[in-house]
């Protein structure tokens, strides 16, 4: 399978550097973006489309929902790892009930993180099977 991509973004340079350091650390190659209009050129620019994407909720330009609706018009099996620092700006039930999406509420453990990484990856794998 080779090494899977992972797309950031976030407009924190801080959290941003901080998940795609550790991403690094566990063996993903990762492409950064600072917000969602950046993400798209971004996402294009990739030899292959990512492994999933990790992103923020809360951004100027284009938020992280409507990244994901984007993106995942092309790609309806896209993951996505939405984050947010805003405890009232949560993904709605229909996100949530999609098995390639999860949420984790900033700050997180990078524990926590790494599971929550692990298991959208593996989501639907089962299926294909």
């Amino acid at each position: 399978m080779g090494v899977r991509t992972i797309l950031v973004v976030d407009d924190e340079a801080v959290v941003r550097d901080l998940v795609s350091n550790f991403l690094v650390k566990l063996g993903y190659e990762v492409a950064q973006a600072s917000d969602g209009t950046e993400a798209l050129v971004a996402f294009e620019q990739l030899d292959q489309p990512p492994a999933m994407l990790v992103t923020d909720i809360v951004m100027p330009e284009l938020g992280g929902v409507q990244l994901a609706q984007i993106l995942r018009q092309t790609h309806p099996n896209l993951r996505v790892l939405f984050v947010s620092s805003y405890p009232d700006k949560k993904i709605g039930d229909e996100e949530l009930a999609n098995p390639f999406n999860a949420y984790l509420a900033k700050p997180f453990s990078l524990r926590s993180f790494a599971a929550a990484v692990n298991q959208l990856l593996e989501a639907g794998t089962e299926r294909a099977g």
